[in-house]
């Protein structure tokens, strides 16, 4: 009897000890890097990824995640597909090089792999990075959280994981944090240090003020940025050309532009996961132009004070949010037309100045000057200007359609 009480507490001692072996929590720890400065009157702005350490000390064993990033704002990341709510955010798994082996969950991939949820590390039709969705709660959309369901996680060692591309409307916020709170709910229990990070703060972003133009008849209009990264080219370029388009698909690099992540397995083309629709611009309304004057004679090119950006004219339709229009290469000046109502629009798009490639504009304060000259050599000290960061358009949340970047009207 002494002996088989001995022999059943062994065994029940060997029962818990591999209970707790299974049952041995993943330890998550949230990155904290310094937060980007974003524009306060910005409603798609990107802010910093959220990147996780996470550390298992269960036997080796693939399970399914799913993460859930919530903002105290609304996410505004593009919808890429209305029918699934699948968005342009994207999880990668220990940091995958583009073109070159690498290893996620300890399993061999040849690049960045787009992987199907719900199936497990190492099986056919897994990958290193994951699509994020909006998600639901009782079939109602949650303006702000995203959805990474179905991410596979091999235990027993270190993994990490890159939430990237999340774009925040920060115009709810104003001068304040934009701050997020992670949520990871699997079979085995979860641990999250610093669960809740700022991953963007709120400032002004531009300063305009106009004035008559030194020794000149004309006005100058002064667009000067309050933080060393309001005014962004679109995207990487290649040293082609300030609009030729670069994959940014190294993880963890900060691009400065407009753009995101832009994975090697997607074209750049409109509606590509991370892809900005347009440089920041610079939008100039003049009204109370003095009767008789019909053109007004402006730059197609400017340099920024810096010397680091090139603001190029857009020419019009600009449609509705000033996203759209040909954003013109050629140099010297070209006309803008006087409305009957004495009234005129100027267009600029953001972009780098020569070689193009690499990270511009973003290592100090800049400031455009745009000389506006009337066709008649009359005062222009009756004409009010005002200028503002474009394109303007007013959807708050996560659309599939509204412009990247986007700033309140």
């Amino acid at each position: 009897m002494a002996k088989l009480s001995v022999l059943s507490f062994a065994i029940a001692i060997l029962v818990a000890a591999l209970q707790a072996a299974y049952a041995a929590p993943i330890t998550c720890t949230v990155a904290t890097p310094p937060p980007p400065t974003v524009a306060a009157n910005g409603e798609s702005e990107l802010v910093e990824d959220v990147f996780l350490t996470c550390v298992s000390a269960a036997p080796s064993q693939s399970i399914e995640m799913n993460l859930e990033v919530t903002f105290n704002t609304n996410l505004t990341s593009r919808i890429t597909n209305t029918a699934t709510m699948a968005m342009e955010p994207l999880l990668l798994i220990d940091d995958p090089k583009p073109g070159v082996a690498n290893t996620s969950n300890g399993f061999p991939y040849f690049g960045q792999v787009r992987g199907t949820p719900g199936i497990l590390a190492g099986a056919p039709g897994s990958g290193n990075v994951y699509q994020g969705m909006q998600a639901l709660s009782g079939g109602v959309v949650l303006d702000n959280v995203v959805l990474f369901e179905g991410v596979p996680y091999v235990t027993g060692g270190t993994r990490t994981f890159r939430i990237t591309n999340l774009r925040a409307n920060a115009s709810l916020l104003g001068i304040n944090p934009v701050n997020v709170v992670v949520t990871i709910i699997t079979d085995i229990a979860v641990d999250i240090t610093n669960p809740e990070i700022t991953v963007a703060n709120g400032a002004n972003a531009l300063n305009f003020t106009s004035g008559p133009i030194a020794g000149a008849i004309g006005l100058d209009l002064s667009f000067a940025e309050q933080f060393q990264s309001a005014f962004k080219k679109r995207m990487e370029n290649t040293i082609g050309g300030p609009l030729t388009l670069k994959h940014q698909d190294e993880p963890g690099t900060v691009y400065c532009t407009e753009s995101g992540f832009t994975p090697g397995f997607e074209s750049l083309t409109f509606g590509a996961a991370g892809l900005a629709d347009t440089g920041t611009r610079l939008l100039a309304r003049l009204k109370d132009i003095p009767v008789g004057v019909t053109m007004l004679t402006v730059p197609n090119q400017v340099t920024s004070l810096s010397g680091s950006l090139v603001a190029h004219r857009v020419l019009p339709p600009f449609g509705v949010h000033f996203a759209k229009g040909v954003i013109t290469t050629s140099t010297g000046d070209s006309t803008v037309a006087v409305s009957a109502t004495h009234t005129a629009e100027l267009l600029y798009d953001v972009t780098a100045a020569a070689p193009y490639l690499g990270e511009t504009g973003c290592g100090t304060l800049d400031t455009f000057n745009i000389s506006v000259i009337p066709s008649l050599p009359v005062s222009m000290s009756s004409t009010v200007a005002t200028g503002e960061l474009a394109p303007l358009d007013s959807v708050a949340t996560a659309s599939a359609t509204a412009p990247e970047p986007r700033y309140v009207p």
